[in-house]
């Protein structure tokens, strides 16, 4: 078994949506008002394309041998109400 992190490219955006519709499936046992298209919806797919190319975004890409199990977006914010900068 190889375990790979890998940065993500332009089209793992789709990566992202498949990951996050299995979420979202998932997650439905435990709230029932889950809107299962919203991985679909014009903003999360806008989102996802945003995490994947936007180099001011960390996104990072989990396989298993070559098949992807997962993912992280990451991005830096700085509150007014805080003094130091947050992730």
């Amino acid at each position: 078994m190889t375990e790979t992190l890998r940065s993500a490219v332009e089209n793992d955006w789709q990566i992202i949506q498949a990951l996050n519709a299995e979420v979202f499936a998932n997650s439905l046992q435990f709230d029932q008002y889950l809107n299962l298209q919203d991985p679909y919806s014009t903003e999360s797919v806008d989102s996802y394309k945003k995490a994947a190319t936007d180099k001011n975004i960390f996104c990072m890409i989990a396989e298993i041998d070559g098949v992807p199990v997962g993912y992280l977006v990451g991005s830096e914010n700085n509150y007014s109400y805080r003094t130091n900068k947050r992730a």
